[in-house]
């Protein structure tokens, strides 16, 4: 049981470091939100959200995909003019999103890696 205290602070840390990355990176331009990808978001964490309802009675997906789905909707005539495709970023924020999912990769390759070492005990310490 003392591997869950380091697990949360691990998960806390990483959740630091992307809040400070995303201050960071924060837009410049001011550009308006995005409310496709607000849609988009809202349908997959309904998608995540409502097995996890079910099974286990938590609405916080749930409730969270409920409200990305109806803001997304909302602003429906929005859609296209906010939209920003690859070819038309700057090398600048080319780079950036490179960074930012190489970053969300790796995470997610050490939450894979962690999963399958504490799954079948191959703790080798």
């Amino acid at each position: 049981m003392a591997e869950v205290p380091w697990l949360l602070v691990a998960i806390l840390t990483l959740l630091a470091v992307l809040a400070v990355a995303a201050v960071i990176f924060r837009r410049k331009d001011n550009s308006p939100p995005d409310y496709y990808s607000f849609f988009i978001m809202g349908i997959v964490w309904l998608a995540v959200g409502l097995p996890l309802a079910i099974f286990s009675s938590s609405y916080a997906l749930l409730l969270m995909g409920i409200i990305f789905t109806i803001v997304g909707l909302g602003h429906r005539d929005e859609w296209k003019k906010n939209r920003k495709k690859w070819e038309k970023l700057k090398p600048e924020e080319r780079k950036t999103w490179i960074l930012v999912l190489a970053l969300l990769g790796f995470i997610v390759l050490l939450a894979f890696i962690a999963f399958v070492v504490f799954r079948w005990n191959l703790v080798l310490f």
